[in-house]
C-alpha cells in the first residue's frame, strides 16, 4: 500500500458502531448490523448506491438518529444517553445541501453563531482566519442564500471549522463544484487530517476519492457493510463494485483492462503516470497549445 504524505492515523478509536440497526418510523430498515470504528487521523469514505444507509449511517455520529438496536459510541460516551449539542461539539456534520444548516442574515454570523455557542464568545480574528483560508472572506457580508452552491458549501464549511471539532463528516461535499472547488477542497481536507483530525466523506463521486489519497474505504449496500478497508483492493474488484451498483475509477479500469493491475494498481493520473514510467511503459503527455 503506499504510504498517504502526513499520515497521522493512529489506533485510537474515537467512535464505535456496535450491531447497530435503523428503522424508520415508515418501517424501511436502513442499517442492518453495523459494526466499524472510526478512528483519530482517519480520511475516511464510505461509498454506495442510493438508498444504501450512507447518510443514515453519519446521521448516527453526532446523534441525529439513534440506534433501534445496537449503540453507537462517540468518545465513550453512548449517543443514546446524550444530546446533540453535546456531541455536536466532538463531530461536525456538513449536510449535502447546506442550505439546510443556513439560518443567519450574513455569512459572517452563520459562522460566528457556531463559534460563540461552542465557545461562548465571537473570535474576529478566527472566524476571519478561517473564512480567508477557505477563500470566501468577501462574502462575509452578503447573505448565505444568495452566494454560489460552491459557495455555499465552503460557508457551511467555515461553520464547522470554526470550533475545531476532532471529527468532521461531510455528505456528498462535492456534488455541482466544478473541479478548481473540487482541488480546494481536497487540500483542506488533507490538512485537517495531518493536523490529527478524522474526516469522513460519504460520497458518490469515485475520481474525487480517487485522488484523496483516503486511509481507508468503506462500502455500503442495502445497510449493511461489504467491504471496509484498503480502497485500491475495492477499486481493482470490479465484482464487488458491479455487486454495489457503483463504477470504479478511470484509471484502475483502464489498468484492468489493459491487464496490468497484476503489476500496479494506481488510483489516479498522478500514480499511473509514475507506475507506467517504472513499467518501462512509454508515456506521452499532452499539454496542449
Amino acid at each position: 500500500m503506499r504510504a498517504c504524505p502526513g499520515e497521522v492515523v493512529t489506533t485510537e478509536s474515537l467512535v464505535v458502531f456496535e450491531d447497530v440497526w435503523y428503522q424508520y418510523p415508515s418501517g424501511i430498515t436502513a442499517l442492518r448490523g453495523i459494526s466499524l470504528e472510526f478512528r483519530r487521523g482517519e480520511l475516511v469514505a464510505i461509498v454506495g448506491a442510493n438508498g444504501s444507509g450512507k447518510t443514515t449511517l453519519i446521521k448516527h455520529l453526532n446523534g441525529l438518529l439513534k440506534p433501534s438496536r445496537g449503540r453507537v459510541l462517540v468518545f465513550g460516551v453512548d449517543t443514546r444517553k446524550s444530546n446533540v449539542a453535546r456531541l455536536a461539539r466532538h463531530v461536525g456534520l456538513v449536510f449535502q445541501n447546506p442550505l439546510n444548516q443556513f439560518f443567519a442574515d450574513t455569512v459572517w454570523d452563520e459562522v460566528a453563531f457556531a463559534l460563540k455557542n461552542f465557545e461562548g464568545r465571537v473570535n474576529s480574528e478566527k472566524i476571519l482566519g478561517v473564512l480567508r483560508e477557505l477563500g470566501i472572506d468577501h462574502l462575509k457580508d452578503r447573505s448565505p442564500f444568495e452566494a454560489s452552491l460552491g459557495e455555499q458549501k465552503r460557508v457551511a464549511l467555515a461553520s464547522i471549522l470554526v470550533y475545531e471539532p476532532e471529527i468532521l463528516a461531510l455528505d456528498e461535499p462535492t456534488a455541482g463544484l466544478d473541479y478548481r472547488s473540487k482541488m480546494t477542497l481536497l487540500s483542506i481536507l488533507l490538512k485537517l487530517r495531518r493536523e490529527g483530525r478524522t474526516v469522513i466523506l460519504v460520497s458518490h463521486d469515485l475520481e474525487f476519492i480517487a485522488r484523496a489519497r483516503i486511509d481507508r474505504l468503506i462500502v455500503l449496500s442495502e445497510g449493511k457493510v461489504v467491504f471496509d478497508g484498503n480502497p485500491r483492493e475495492a477499486f481493482y474488484n470490479p465484482e464487488l463494485l458491479v455487486a454495489s451498483c457503483l463504477i470504479p475509477p478511470q484509471i484502475p479500469r483502464l489498468f484492468i483492462r489493459l491487464g496490468l493491475d497484476g503489476s500496479s494498481t494506481p488510483l489516479n493520473e498522478e500514480e499511473a503516470y509514475v507506475d507506467l514510467r517504472k513499467l518501462g511503459v512509454g508515456v506521452h503527455v499532452d499539454r496542449g497549445g
